[in-house]
């Protein structure tokens, strides 16, 4: 028996990197750093697009909040105003930047009706409410017709109750009335008027002590309320409509927030909810 050798021939692995006929080229790597670089600048560039409008819509949504506080305040206080003791004026070089307001005590109205007994208590010094009493040092405001009948001395229509019969209610006023409502109604007035200003890119609030038979003392102790605030109407940011016997009187308010680029405008108009 004769025995045959075959030769068999065997594929081995690869034993240095140097005779492996696999992996990269130079040019190879070159083009997939390239095209890597290409996918990460467009991808940053859409992230950075992305907060980038994050950013602004928080910065519109932070500036809407902070105005519409304002504006609630603004209406909330406003729709307490004593009737026809509502001013719009220009103070500190501004444009209709301030309104100043007497404010109606709505925690002493509770107590009474807010109307008086006498048909003609003119030249009296004495007054009855229908149903109540308010407490001595209460202020009242007898038929305001307008601001200057608020805040200044002549033809004043702010009165002191000086003393309360507790047993026939009639309370006792600082001085003799100088004309009624025709309506026989009254307001208790806070002791201290508010005006709303606009000065240096921000609204403040601040207060001034209201006299009975004087002149309304100087507006002080500024709180702000808002910053960032441009003009949006070059008329001005407050705009007074009297009333009259068909419609309540009317405020109108025009201001924006002007911040990092972003602008937010706002616009309101408040009715004055009471008559004299």
């Amino acid at each position: 028996m004769t025995n045959t050798n075959k030769n068999t021939h065997r594929d081995f692995p690869c034993l240095s990197l140097a005779s492996c006929p696999c992996g990269f080229t130079m040019l190879e790597l070159i083009i997939v750093i390239v095209i890597l670089g290409v996918l990460g600048s467009m991808g940053a560039e859409f992230i950075s697009q992305a907060f980038k409008g994050f950013k602004e819509t928080g910065n519109r949504i932070e500036m809407y909040e902070e105005g519409r506080l304002a504006l609630t305040r603004l209406e909330r206080e406003l729709q307490g105003a004593v009737p026809n003791a509502v001013d719009v004026s220009s103070v500190e070089s501004g444009n209709s930047n301030a309104i100043s307001f007497g404010v109606i005590n709505e925690s002493a109205m509770a107590g009474v009706s807010g109307r008086y007994e006498e048909e003609h208590p003119s030249g009296q010094t004495t007054l009855k409410d229908i149903s109540g009493m308010l407490a001595a040092q209460a202020i009242v405001s007898i038929y305001n017709t307008s601001w200057d009948a608020f805040a200044t001395a002549a033809g004043n229509s702010l009165y002191r109750v000086t003393s309360v019969d507790g047993t026939t209610r009639v309370m006792t006023l600082n001085r003799a009335i100088d004309r009624v409502s025709p309506y026989q109604r009254y307001f208790v007035v806070r002791p201290q008027a508010v005006r709303f200003v606009v000065s240096g890119g921000r609204i403040f609030r601040e207060t001034a002590t209201v006299n009975p038979g004087g002149a309304l003392g100087a507006f002080a102790g500024r709180f702000p309320l808002v910053d960032h605030v441009v003009p949006s109407d070059p008329n001005g940011y407050f705009f007074y409509f009297p009333g009259t016997s068909t419609r309540s009187s009317i405020v109108v308010v025009h201001f924006a927030i002007d911040r990092d680029g972003e602008v937010v405008n706002f616009h309101k108009e408040i009715k004055i909810r009471n008559v004299p």
